[in-house]
């Protein structure tokens, strides 16, 4: 009940890092997604233009899918 009530106010229970991926980065992942792009494809374009992970790695189709995914 706990974590479910975080969800409803947009809190991210999981791993920490993820939750500071940054609000225009979400956004623009968000974009990317609704344009009709797919997971891979959006992973590929911020990795090629050098968008920054939390950690310094490289985009991935699961990350990008848990920010599709995610509310907050």
């Amino acid at each position: 009940a706990g974590l479910e009530g975080a969800r409803r106010k947009g809190h991210y229970a999981g791993n920490p890092a993820f939750g500071r991926v940054p609000d225009d980065v979400r956004a623009r992942i968000r974009a990317m997604r609704q344009a009709g792009l797919g997971l891979e494809r959006i992973a590929e374009t911020l990795n090629r233009e050098g968008v920054p992970t939390v950690r310094g790695g490289r985009w991935t189709k699961g990350t990008i899918a848990r920010i599709v995914k995610t509310r907050a």
